[in-house]
């Protein structure tokens, strides 16, 4: 199901006009059953299903380099099971040189922020080192401190192309690199799949400041392959539909096409993978930090949901986002509990994790609907990741963490989180909703 525009006949053809700007064809009469039926069945012999496992894992470095036998720690055992995986990193670097250098590359040659500076490529080989000949890196891109990385298995890759990849800055005067968003789009087995390393504003009290570099975002996250239809509000969107199918119908009419037209669509193009970054220098002893990764699958089929546009959660969102059927968005997102701090690490010392997740900003965020429509979260069983005092061991049990004891006694938070969504919801071909290809 697709909210329909309009309908017509042409021909022996009858077309009908979505929404979102997508048009679709069927017979003007109904096939008879013996052919209908053989269809089908020609049709179900031909269909391989997919199942892609996703490994991804969210970091802020604060500027430090790990040893490799930490990332192999923190990567190794959890990507023998991923076709894909990806890496998002915050405070790669930092300072207003990272921030102006970015600017400047932003204006003059954008394609460095896709190969990266010397910092981002070293994580590049690093992390690829770790991942082995197995995988190759499908895209990079980098933002100031902000970086992702993302790589599939070697068999996987002549299934992937459609590689764009871009950013939203939201830092210096809403328009730093040193917070805002990277993202990597890409299609897999012709289905769009997105992935997003984000940093949001930081502080206890910053609630709405991170809201709004989430709606900043997901409003204007934008690919080169992306459609410009639905761009602006549900009304213009509408004439925006309108007017491209009818530049396309035109074309049609004039060429006298038949069979097979794309519609304005552009087709499918394979580009090279990137190279690997070159090797990387020893790198320095790990940061005190927890990791946090998180799978989700990609399978069956889709078309987008059967609601009207300006009710759906979804029309906060720009169309680089409303594109996608796999959408990983990983960061540091920066939210906090609303607690103490001593009652924060008591809590934690008594793994009362249940107390601390209903007073999570995040999810109290999530639950008005004001921040990650649509999106899940797998459940949190790992104490905060935010902030530790560095080289400080633990006290014997594991639970009882060396958190902030500076002068600013920071509250322990969950700030680096994993988000997801699986395939949009569809009809299968008997009719009834197909359950979600989610982890």
């Amino acid at each position: 199901h697709f909210p329909v525009l309009s309908v017509a006949a042409v021909g022996s053809v009858v077309y009908s006009l979505g929404v979102d700007g997508s048009v679709r064809g069927w017979p003007l009469t109904a096939p008879e059953d013996m052919h209908s039926v053989a269809f089908q069945e020609a049709l179900r012999a031909s269909i391989r299903r997919h199942q892609l496992r996703v490994l991804a894992g969210t970091w802020n470095v604060n500027v430090t380099r790990p040893a490799t036998s930490s990332l192999r720690e923190w990567l190794g055992p959890r990507s023998s099971s991923a076709d894909i995986v990806a890496v998002g990193l915050q405070e790669v670097e930092m300072g207003t040189g990272s921030v102006a250098w970015d600017a400047a590359m932003n204006l003059v040659n954008k394609a460095v922020l896709e190969k990266g500076n010397q910092n981002a490529q070293w994580w590049a080989a690093e992390v690829n080192a770790v991942l082995g000949d197995a995988f190759v890196k499908v895209a990079l891109r980098q933002m100031s401190g902000v970086l992702i990385v993302v790589y599939c298995r070697r068999e996987l890759a002549a299934h992937v192309g459609e590689v764009s990849t871009t950013h939203v800055a939201c830092g210096v005067m809403g328009v730093g690199g040193n917070k805002g968003g990277v993202a990597v789009s890409m299609s897999v087995f012709r289905r769009r799949v997105i992935l997003i390393s984000s940093h949001f504003a930081a502080h206890q009290e910053k609630v709405d400041e991170r809201n709004a570099d989430y709606l900043k975002i997901a409003r204007n996250l934008r690919f080169s392959n992306t459609s410009t239809v639905g761009q602006g509000p549900p009304q213009q969107q509408q004439q925006q539909v309108v007017g491209q199918a009818a530049a396309h119908m035109a074309g049609y009419e004039e060429s006298g096409a038949s069979g097979r037209h794309s519609w304005g669509v552009p087709p499918a193009s394979s580009p090279d993978l990137t190279a690997l970054a070159p090797g990387a220098e020893e790198a320095g002893p790990p940061p005190s930090v927890y990791h946090h990764s998180s799978t989700g699958n990609l399978s069956g089929t889709a078309t987008p949901p059967n609601m009207e546009l300006a009710d759906t959660p979804l029309s906060s969102a720009g169309p680089g986002l409303r594109d996608a059927e796999l959408l990983v968005w990983m960061g540091d997102f920066n939210y906090r509990i609303n607690m103490f701090y001593d009652n924060v690490v008591e809590c934690v010392a008594h793994r009362e994790l249940a107390t601390l997740i209903a007073r999570d900003q995040l999810r109290q965020e999530m639950s008005r609907g004001t921040v990650f429509h649509t999106l899940n979260e797998a459940p949190i069983t790992f104490p905060p990741t935010y902030k530790f005092d560095k080289g400080v061991p633990g006290l014997g049990d594991t639970w009882r963490l060396p958190y902030d004891s500076s002068e600013k006694r920071r509250v322990p938070a969950w700030t680096d989180r994993i988000l997801y969504r699986g395939s949009l919801p569809h009809i299968g071909h008997e009719g009834q909703d197909a359950q979600r290809g989610e982890d």
